[in-house]
């Protein structure tokens, strides 16, 4: 019976294993372990058995080598001239495949926000008009274009407020409490999806701490992040439909590099490994999944099932998180610096 546990290893705990090598056995294993790609974080608990920073190493290593082979297969199909949904050859292997890996896996993570949320306006029915004005807002508006929608709507709420009777500066109070609450709720999830449309380290910190922690220059915070993601993920971002077909041709041309691969080495050839080995960070994952009749067929079913639902997840939940965090960002905005 194989032995999984990484903690009672005798070897590593007198220092006679380096760790790459003692993490590199373990993915090894985990490719050939019945232990499918998405229960990768109960492989994790079980080889680390409680150390916690131990498993969240071995958790990271292994998703980095899964981007790894998303790299070879996206970074040889770039090479060749085959697009990835609308991004051709200009954009790296890697910035591409760490996309569609985190896609996919903010998939599985991302929770139903939109119901944690209700009620927050259950106290502004009175001004249902206006709110709806300030949602009136899509994944197709970039950042500016939501701004001034909301700047106009909220120029206009004196006119609906005295109308209805109501105290301007006790609306304007009521309605800033429940968009701080709101930006609260969504600023861990709409960190996350920050973080992977950009290639910034701690993009999604440093969203997430901004929306959480409401300041006067929070729009213009967010908007020099914004600028910093690159121009061909912005342009399949505000398209409905585009993020999918790029997520659908990533997966469709790794699985056709790993089947090839896996041909190649029961037929004895090597030369696709040996091009790909040239893209990608370690080739040794390449290497260990084209070694794994197991994990090659693992990936395979991954990709082809769960990896795509869980991506047609995290892209419907961004279709709704973005309007909602960029018209709450907007609203809070021009209130509290009295802009309309």
């Amino acid at each position: 019976m194989i032995s999984y546990s990484l903690v009672s290893n005798t070897g590593s705990q007198l220092g006679l294993i380096d760790q790459r090598a003692l993490m590199e056995q373990k993915l090894a294993e985990f490719w050939d372990s019945p232990y499918e790609i998405d229960q990768v974080d109960e492989y994790c608990r079980l080889v680390c058995e409680g150390d916690l920073l131990l498993e969240f190493s071995l958790k990271d290593f292994i998703m980095d080598n899964l981007v790894n082979v998303l790299q070879g297969a996206i970074g040889l199909a770039l090479e060749s001239g085959i697009t990835i949904g609308t991004v051709g050859v200009g954009a790296g292997a890697g910035v591409v495949a760490e996309a569609i890996n985190d896609l996919i896996f903010f998939g599985y993570s991302v929770g139903d926000f939109v119901m944690s949320a209700k009620g927050i306006f259950s106290d502004l029915m009175d001004v249902k008009e206006l709110l709806i004005d300030i949602f009136n807002t899509s994944i197709e508006d970039e950042p500016q274009d939501i701004y001034d929608m909301v700047q106009e709507a909220i120029s206009g709420a004196g006119d609906l407020l005295d109308r209805l009777g109501l105290d301007f500066d006790e609306m304007m109070e009521k309605i800033t409490d429940a968009f701080q609450n709101l930006l609260k709720k969504v600023a861990k999830p709409a960190g996350d999806m920050v973080g992977l449309l950009s290639p910034v380290p701690g993009t999604d910190g440093v969203v997430q701490t901004f929306l959480s922690e409401f300041a006067d220059d929070a729009f213009k915070l967010f908007t020099e992040t914004y600028d910093k993601i690159p121009d061909w993920m912005k342009e399949i971002f505000h398209v409905p439909g585009a993020l999918m077909e790029f997520v659908q041709d990533g997966i469709n041309v790794t699985i056709d590099f790993v089947e090839d691969i896996y041909t190649e080495k029961v037929e004895g050839e090597d030369g696709l490994l040996k091009k790909a080995a040239k893209l990608v960070t370690q080739a040794n994952p390449l290497v260990m999944l084209v070694n794994s009749t197991i994990g090659y067929k693992k990936i395979i079913k991954f990709l082809r099932g769960k990896a795509l639902s869980a991506a047609k997840t995290a892209i419907k939940t961004m279709e709704k998180i973005y309007p909602i965090m960029m018209a709450g960002l907007s609203a809070l905005t021009v209130i509290t610096n009295e802009d309309y």
